[in-house]
Order: structure tokens, then C-alpha cells, then sequence
């Protein structure tokens, strides 16, 4: 195999591994908040999830540039890619969110989960082509 295409593979291998540690530290604050929120303190859904993903948002954001992706260019640069890119895996996952309680009547944690997991693969292929791509710094 190709020495560069290995390198390429292995650092691929290992931003998957750190994108889905930094992933299940997310859902647990994101669905934490989420049931807090909704389930015990009645909160509709809708808002709850989005406050849920606000916190997610803000813990993403960190470990993605310091640890997954280890770019260090521009703060406002970054941020503002990673905002746009967070605002279309929200809205899409949203979608599916409403859908799959407002139409299927499915269960709303079945439904939070089922959505993460739309954000979280949507959210890798994005980040890492889009936001923090391109050459080290």
C-alpha cells in the first residue's frame, strides 16, 4: 500500500476514534440536558433539544479543533465554518426529529437518539472536509 495513502488511513482512523469518544461525551450532555429539559422538567421537546445541542455545540467545538482535527488557524474562521456546518446537521437532524414523533408518533427518546446519530455521521464528513481540512497550521 501506498505510504502516503496509509498515513492518510491511520490519521483517518484515529480522528474517527477521537470523533466518536468526543461523540458519546456529547450525547451524554446533549441527551442529559435534553431529558433533564423535557422529561423532568416538562419542557417541550423542541426547545430541550435545542438547548441540548447548544451545550453538545459548545463541547464539539473544543475538542474538534484541540483534539480530533489539531488545527489551530483562525479562531473566528473555524468557528464560523463549524457553525454553519452544525446549522445544517441540525436542521436536517431536526427534521428528522419531527417527523418521526409529529408524523410516525414514534417515541421521543427513540426519536432524540435516531437524530444523533444522523448529526454525528453527517457532522464527521463535514467538519473534516469543510472546517478543519486543508493544511496544519
Amino acid at each position: 500500500m501506498n505510504r502516503n495513502l496509509r498515513a492518510t488511513l491511520e490519521r483517518m482512523a484515529a480522528q474517527v476514534t477521537k470523533y466518536l469518544l468526543t461523540g458519546v461525551l456529547n450525547t451524554v450532555l446533549t441527551m442529559g440536558a435534553v431529558l433533564l429539559l423535557n422529561v423532568v422538567l416538562g419542557l417541550d421537546f423542541r426547545l430541550a433539544n435545542g438547548i441540548g445541542y447548544l451545550i453538545g455545540l459548545a463541547n464539539s467545538f473544543f475538542w474538534s479543533r484541540l483534539w480530533i482535527f489539531s488545527r489551530y488557524g483562525s479562531v473566528a474562521d473555524q468557528a464560523r465554518k463549524f457553525l454553519v456546518v452544525a446549522a445544517v446537521c441540525y436542521f436536517i437532524q431536526f427534521g428528522v426529529l419531527v417527523l418521526a414523533v409529529e408524523v410516525f408518533h414514534w417515541n421521543v427518546v427513540l426519536s432524540q437518539l435516531m437524530s444523533l446519530l444522523i448529526y454525528t455521521v453527517l457532522g464527521f464528513v463535514l467538519n473534516r472536509a469543510f472546517v478543519f481540512g486543508g493544511r496544519r497550521s
